[in-house]
C-alpha cells in the first residue's frame, strides 16, 4: 500500500506542475495575441519563442506524467494504461476526489488553450494576409517609382511576414494529444 500511496502522491504532484505549465502557456498565448493586436510586430518572434519554450516544458511535463502514470498502473496491477477517468474508479479515498479535481482543471485548461490557439491562428492568418497584400502593393509601387517606397519598409514587411509564419507554426503545436488521451 505504501508504494501505491507514493505513486499517487508523485502523479498528483506532477499534475499540479503540468497545470502550472499549462497556465503559463495560456499567459504566453494571450501575450502573443496582445502583441499581434498592438501592431508591435517586432516583438512577435520573441512572443512566439516564449510560447515555443513553454511548449518544450509541456513536453517534458507530459513525459514525467506518463512515466509516473505507468508506475502507478503497475502498482495497481493494471496491464494496459487506462485513461485517468478509469483509473480513478480503482482508487481509495481521498484520491478519487483529488484526481477528479485534477481531471476537471486539466480539461478546462485544455479547452481554453484550444480556444486561444484557434484565436491566435485566426489573428495570424489575418495579419499574414495583410502583410502579403502590402508586399504586393509595395512591389507594384516600387516598379513605378523606386524612390516612392523606401527599402526599409520592404524589409520591415518581409520580417513581419517571417515572424508571422513562425508564430503560426508555433500556435499549431499548442494542443498535445497525449493529454487529451490521458483525460479521456
Amino acid at each position: 500500500m505504501a508504494g501505491i500511496d507514493i505513486a499517487l502522491q508523485e502523479l498528483s504532484s506532477l499534475l499540479w506542475c503540468e497545470r502550472q505549465v499549462l497556465d503559463r502557456l495560456e499567459f504566453k498565448l494571450i501575450a502573443e495575441q496582445l502583441v499581434l493586436r498592438s501592431g508591435q510586430v517586432r516583438w512577435l518572434s520573441r512572443a512566439s519563442d516564449e510560447v515555443a519554450a513553454v511548449l518544450d516544458e509541456i513536453r517534458s511535463a507530459e513525459l514525467s506524467r506518463a512515466v509516473a502514470f505507468a508506475a502507478l498502473a503497475r502498482e495497481l496491477g493494471v496491464a494496459d494504461l487506462p485513461p485517468l477517468r478509469e483509473l480513478i474508479d480503482r482508487l481509495n479515498d481521498p484520491w478519487p476526489d483529488i484526481f477528479r479535481a485534477h481531471r476537471r482543471a486539466l480539461a478546462a485548461q485544455t479547452a481554453e488553450l484550444g480556444r486561444l490557439a484557434e484565436e491566435t491562428r485566426s489573428l495570424l492568418a489575418l495579419d499574414s494576409n495583410l502583410v502579403a497584400a502590402a508586399l504586393e502593393d509595395l512591389d507594384a509601387s516600387m516598379a513605378l517609382d523606386l524612390d516612392q517606397q523606401p527599402a526599409e519598409l520592404a524589409l520591415h514587411l518581409v520580417a513581419h511576414q517571417v515572424a508571422t509564419r513562425g508564430a503560426m507554426a508555433v500556435s499549431v503545436e499548442v494542443l498535445q494529444p497525449s493529454l487529451a488521451e490521458f483525460l479521456a
